[in-house]
């Protein structure tokens, strides 16, 4: 099973799919400007793992995991806006 990872001091999610290889983790990059927000700025996914929703998985965990805090959250990587974009629709359906 592949977790998660929250690296605080990288300001970093990972996910990790093979222990110590940094070209096999799925990665989303942010800045918290402040106490009361976060603002994803990146993705990445290394070339052999595309297309597995697994991008997908990590951003979803970090906005489930900013919503929890009551962080506002803002995004210069347009695969965040995409899925934010996505959540206010369903949000309003």
């Amino acid at each position: 099973m592949m977790k998660i990872k929250h690296d605080k001091d990288n300001r970093r999610y990972m996910l990790v799919v093979s222990e110590g290889f940094d070209d096999n983790a799925v990665v989303l990059r942010y800045r918290q400007p402040d106490a009361g927000s976060i603002h994803f700025t990146s993705t990445f996914t290394p070339q052999n793992l595309r297309g597995q929703g697994l991008a997908r998985k990590v951003v979803e965990h970090a906005l489930d995991e900013a919503d929890s805090q009551g962080l506002e959250v803002t995004a210069s990587c347009w695969y965040v806006e995409k899925i934010l974009q996505e959540r206010k629709q369903q949000a309003s359906a």
